[in-house]
């Protein structure tokens, strides 16, 4: 089992993934950074996909349900997103000043 040094602590990776998902999903308010709904289960899309060259980083990673993340799969973001319905310039600029951030 691997460990990780988060700050003068070391925990087990296991600990660090569950840390560092909690931070995005309470940074969201547990809440679809696409649609807004907040069900009880969320998981974290990449918003530019893995397949696309994406990294697995805290400004690449965004809460989504299920249905949403299943939907937009690894589409462009912005071409996907502002087709739909539920597409909402307040969550997109607060998207924006989030993929932006360092680190």
């Amino acid at each position: 089992m691997g460990h990780e040094i988060d700050g003068a602590e070391l925990i087990t990776r296991k600990a660090s993934k569950t840390r560092f998902r909690r931070q995005i999903l309470e940074d969201w308010g547990h809440s679809c950074y696409l649609c807004g709904a907040r069900p009880e289960h969320l998981t974290l899309d990449h918003l530019l996909a893995r397949r696309n060259g994406g990294e697995t980083s805290r400004a690449n990673l965004a809460p989504a349900c299920a249905p949403c993340n299943r939907s937009k799969g690894c589409s462009e973001l912005w071409a996907y997103w502002t087709r739909l319905d539920c597409w909402d310039l307040d969550r997109a600029i607060r998207l924006i000043r989030w993929m932006r951030q360092e680190g």
